[in-house]
């Protein structure tokens, strides 16, 4: 996992599901990564959603506004971005690792118990991460989150909207983390 980390930039395509399905609604994303901290990400599936984080900035398509974005500024914020996250719990918290030539299998009991997991790699790196989350409930549901990664190093361009397509967040949707200042005003 320590090349796909050392990447500069790549893509990844996310599709979660959840076991029994009347749990939850199957979604899907792709996202764009330029590290250390930007990210494009564009929902496919469900309520249309589209945000760009640069840092401790996040502008997020404004709900039956196509061409704007509410913007949330959260200086001193360190972000990581979400689809590279996954990929640093997994090199930091898997467990009986087994590979049988083709995929790893782990365990992630960090999470929560039974919590499993899968990954493939293509020429040195991740191609492919699978994690199966078993959440606490009455049912034991499961859900679980595939990624695929591709276009390493292939420097997609994460940059602000234009000025003219921005609008400060008064009520942000994602606000700020605890003890960090707002430049937005919320």
């Amino acid at each position: 996992m320590g090349a796909t980390l050392a990447a500069h930039s790549f893509l990844a395509d996310e599709t979660t599901t959840f076991d029994p399905p009347s749990m939850g609604a199957t979604s899907s994303a792709n996202f764009a990564i330029q590290q250390p901290d930007r990210e494009h990400v564009w929902q496919k599936t469900g309520e249309s959603l589209e945000s760009i984080t640069i840092g401790g900035t996040s502008y997020l398509k404004v709900a039956g506004s196509p061409s704007r974005f509410e913007k949330t500024s959260c200086p001193g914020t360190n972000f990581t971005p979400s689809a590279v996250s996954y990929i640093m719990i997994v090199s930091q918290q898997a467990r009986n690792v087994e590979y049988d030539g083709q995929t790893y299998a782990f365990d992630v009991p960090s999470w929560y118990e039974g919590s499993t997991g899968e990954a493939t790699v293509s020429d040195g790196r991740l191609a492919s991460l699978t994690l199966h989350v078993r959440i606490p409930t009455e049912d034991g549901v499961v859900q679980s989150t595939a990624f695929t990664y591709s276009a390493f190093n292939s420097d997609p361009k994460i940059e602000a909207p234009p000025a003219d397509r921005v609008v400060e967040a008064h009520n942000p949707v994602v606000p700020c983390p605890s003890g960090s200042a707002s430049a937005s005003g919320s």
